[in-house]
């Protein structure tokens, strides 16, 4: 009975002196000195004991290297890779298992206890720092919808203008990416013009330009189609029509008539014609300045034509 006593009384005792022997060796959170000290004293040899030898001058196993750190987190100086060990010390990536020399659970806390006091300290010294505030130009859609929102109709404005850098992956709004330049004002200029050539109008009443063309039907030619039929396709710039106007204006509101109708294959019950307005319509010119006004689906028949 006494010998069942004096152990009950010695583990407890040999438990509790182990732990201090754990904790005197790299210290708990509240034993690391803050900052440059703390580093020094505590987490460099740290470093040099468990993750040098993959992660320091000779290997940098992850692209992660921890002998050239410094201490100082309040500074900010290499945050991305402090909370890159952080993350691999939390969940005990680091070091591997396989790895003869572990870290006791005491070490490891009190290491990922001293890293996040320093980033804590850092957000709360930068978040008394004003930020410097930066302006940048509109990107191009901006721009576009803006430019919508003040004159109240669309116009095609940022297809003019030059096109928006792009890096993959990044935020391109940014001040360091909608820098403005030489060109960038000049386009600008252009862009103003036309805006104001669209919406400011004479008081007098508009001009009307028309014009008309009509096809009918006859002979099928060699393609199987009259003169008034257009496939739905057959190629870049084969099966269409085109209605010149040689007086029109470059700006302004167009009203489009026409009047057509489908021939439908077995099976289908309308078919889609698209109109296209434009300074060049020749497929073949590669100069022209034109866009899509829309697609009609004809759903009548050559019998009855609709507007």
């Amino acid at each position: 009975m006494q010998f069942h006593l004096l152990r009950t009384r010695i583990v407890p005792v040999l438990a509790w002196a182990a732990v201090c022997l754990s904790l005197a060796g790299t210290g708990s959170a509240a034993e690391i000195p803050s900052g440059k000290s703390g580093f020094e004293s505590h987490i460099k040899p740290f470093f040099k004991t468990y993750c040098v030898g993959c992660h320091g001058p000779k290997k940098s196993k992850g692209k992660i290297t921890v002998h050239s750190l410094g201490g100082d987190l309040v500074a900010g100086q290499e945050l991305d890779r402090w909370e890159l060990i952080l993350d691999a010390l939390e969940h005990e990536d680091m070091p591997l298992d396989e790895a003869e020399n572990q870290p006791s659970a005491a070490d490891r806390t009190a290491i990922v206890k001293w890293i996040e006091s320093g980033l804590r300290d850092y957000v709360k010294k930068a978040s008394k720092v004003a930020g410097t505030t930066t302006t940048r130009r509109l990107t191009n859609f901006e721009y576009q919808n803006t430019m919508r929102d003040l004159l109240g109709f669309e116009l095609e404005l940022a297809k003019d203008l030059p096109v928006d850098p792009d890096k993959p992956y990044h935020f391109n709004n940014t001040a360091q990416m909608m820098m403005i330049g030489p060109d960038q004002l000049i386009r600008y200029k252009e862009a103003a013009r036309k805006a104001m050539a669209s919406a400011i109008v004479d008081s007098g009443k508009p001009e009307i330009h028309r014009v008309s063309s009509k096809w009918q039907h006859g002979k099928p030619g060699k393609g199987g189609l009259s003169q008034a039929e257009i496939g739905v396709y057959q190629g870049p710039g084969v099966g269409r029509k085109t209605v010149g106007l040689k007086s029109w204006p470059k700006t302004g509101e167009f009203r489009i008539r026409m009047k057509a109708s489908g021939n439908f294959p077995s099976g289908f019950k309308e078919v889609p014609l698209r109109l296209v307005i434009g300074t060049d319509l020749r497929h073949d010119s590669g100069s022209g300045v034109y866009q899509e006004v829309g697609i009609v689906h004809l759903k009548n028949t050559p019998d009855k034509p609709g507007v």
